[in-house]
């Protein structure tokens, strides 16, 4: 992670993301998801014709414009209204393939109602919004697929060109009597056929509740994820086919059967999704079909919370970011303190070095090798920090920690490092006792056109306040945001520590729910037990079997990320539209200098409940 790596996208992940350890979970669940949604062949009848070209006749490209801005601002606005599009179509249960015309050049076919791609078939064409222009081949392909019963849906304005050009044979097209016009999303849904449907309680399809249907010989298997980060839905579904009906859990691998309600040709069930939680039903066509009754269960009921405040134990060294520095490069005068990536492209301008604190344009294998002009001048960089409480002891954070001199204060270091902070590029100095009031740390080094100039930190057994000053660290933590409680810059995880007392008469058949919180990952331990809480949608724990009578110890880990420690820290509305290495370093009308943090932590008191 040296450098600019930190700001890759995608992110690293690795040894040096805390919650690297339980990421088995996460993959084991998307080997058991891709090996299903991967067998079979999948049930779509429509297809939709992907108006790529459509873009390439509406490209100025402008002489002086290498970088194609103006090309890439029509291509944007078709690509962000086409994933709005497939949104659409996915949130009304529509199953349906995108149509590329130079596949469908090559690979396409017509008859008896049918249009064929490869091994793929379609009873329903969709020309979509936007869609200006055709392939003289997927026109005519049209017209095939129409002329032997098929049909196609319009929701264009209107094609205006054939291959970019004006010509009769649109209208030819716009002849056949199996073109249908749709002026809207809600009429082109009304003449297709769904294989499955989802709806909630109101009788709507159930928008934010995506879904697959595969054929697997004897087997459908329906596989559905709620799109909705927030919010838990209960849906009525509606499945084509006969048979027996299984759920298989692709967290931990279960096999179960479902009650449903046998009809003609269908079966009825009913689920509850969690946030961004996923489902997967096995529709077994030659198990009986017959109704298999849901059991009513009671309702769990409140029976106590674990309180506001409790001990807790870190999972790693606290972190205070410095990020905020004066620079004096030669024999110039000391900077003005500003951001040291500010200070280093200032710096490199002027040396007529190529930027380096973002991996884009020259890959840097070919230039940081090669000496240039001005490398090897004296660099100091200067920060200022705030004690309020002295820790007892700290440690100074740098990455390729031998390559400068560091001053303490004005005592000087060692320059060998005493092991490394998250990555190993990232080496530990062991500092002096600090002082109450402003603290300095100096670097000193010889600048080259190699070097990589990032924040530094300083790591230890101390508070961080929302204020940037090293405090006490609390003795207790409280729910909420653990940020404003002392570890603002905090990147890994807390173990929060509970008493709880059961008796048997409490019943067991007993949850414990972490009510609103903020994690990557989290992890309920009680007596040697353990259970992995990889995400929101299944926050209520089932502990009846991990308690014993009298006193229980209950251990939750909530592990975060180190997004307040790497960034970026200084976007004001804290998300870009595109999350790229930009928003580390954001333009004028985006930045405060306001340290801008992800909240992490139990945020709200955690309750048990049994029925």
């Amino acid at each position: 992670m040296k450098g600019c790596r930190k700001r890759d996208y995608p992110p690293v992940f690795n040894y040096q993301t805390p919650w690297w350890k339980y990421n088995n979970i996460v993959e084991d669940y998307f080997a058991r998801i891709g090996a299903l949604t991967s067998k079979g062949n999948p049930k779509i009848d429509t297809l939709v014709i992907h108006p790529v070209a459509s873009a390439w006749i509406n490209a100025d490209i402008r002489e002086g414009d290498y970088c194609l801005r103006n090309m890439q601002n029509k291509s944007d606005e078709l690509g962000f209204f086409l994933n709005d599009y497939t949104k659409d179509l996915m949130s009304n249960h529509i199953e349906f393939d995108y149509g590329d015309e130079d596949i469908m050049a090559r690979l396409g076919g017509a008859s008896y109602g049918k249009l064929t791609v490869g091994d793929m078939e379609y009873d329903t064409v969709i020309i979509p919004p936007m869609t200006e222009t055709l392939y003289k081949s997927t026109a005519l392909l049209l017209e095939d697929f129409m002329n032997s019963g098929g049909k196609v849906i319009d929701q264009s304005n209107g094609i205006k060109y054939i291959e970019g050009e004006p010509t009769n044979d649109i209208y030819r097209l716009y002849s056949n009597d199996n073109i249908i016009k749709s002026s809207s999303l809600s009429e082109t849904v009304s003449y297709l056929g769904r294989e499955v449907s989802i709806k909630l309680s109101h009788g709507q399809e159930a928008k934010n509740i995506f879904s697959m249907v595969r054929d697997m010989g004897d087997t459908t298997m329906l596989f559905m994820t709620n799109n909705d980060k927030n919010s838990a839905y209960k849906t009525d579904i509606v499945l084509k086919g006969t048979g027996s009906l299984e759920e298989w859990n692709p967290l931990n691998g279960e096999i179960t059967k479902y009650p449903y309600e046998a009809t003609a040709g269908k079966v009825k069930f009913s689920c509850e999704f969690g946030p961004t939680d996923s489902k997967i039903f096995m529709l077994d066509g030659t198990g009986k079909h017959e109704t298999v009754p849901a059991v009513i269960e009671k309702t769990y009921e409140f029976k106590t919370g674990l309180g506001t405040l409790c001990d807790f134990e870190r999972t790693a060294e606290n972190v205070m970011v410095l990020d905020m520095c004066k620079f004096k490069y030669a024999d110039n005068d000391w900077s003005k303190e500003d951001e040291i990536w500010l200070h280093q492209q200032s710096l490199r301008e002027s040396l007529d070095m190529i930027p380096i604190a973002q991996n884009r344009g020259q890959q840097r294998y070919k230039w940081t090798g090669t000496p240039h002009k001005k490398d090897g001048e004296k660099l100091l960089i200067s920060f200022d920090f705030m004690v309020s409480e002295v820790p007892e002891k700290t440690q100074l954070v740098i990455e390729d920690a031998t390559d400068y001199i560091v001053y303490v204060n004005n005592e000087k270091l060692s320059s060998k490092p005493d092991g490394w902070f998250v990555d190993k590029c990232m080496g530990q100095l062991d500092m002096p006792k600090l002082k109450k009031g402003v603290n300095n740390i100096t670097l000193e080094l010889p600048y080259m056109s190699s070097t990589e100039l990032e924040n530094i930190y300083i790591i230890g057994a101390f508070g961080v306040s929302s204020d940037r000053r090293i405090i006490e660290e609390p003795k207790k933590l409280a729910i909420g945001d653990w940020g404003l409680q002392g570890y603002f810059h905090y990147h890994a995880g807390m173990k929060y520590k509970y008493n709880l007392n059961y008796s048997s008469d409490m019943g067991n058949d007993i949850i414990l729910d972490l009510g609103k919180y903020s994690d990557v990952v989290t992890i309920v331990r009680i007596n040697g037990h353990e259970q992995i809480v990889p995400w929101k949608a299944i926050n209520r724990v089932q502990i009846g079997q991990m308690l014993k009578d009298g006193a229980n110890d209950i251990e939750i880990e909530v592990m975060g990320a180190p997004r307040n420690m790497f960034g970026p820290l200084h976007l004001s509305n804290s998300r870009e539209k595109w999350t790229n290495s930009g928003a580390f370093h954001p333009e004028e009308s985006l930045y405060t200098e306001e340290y801008i943090t992800h909240p992490w932590g139990l945020l709200e008191q955690v309750c048990i409940y049994s029925r």
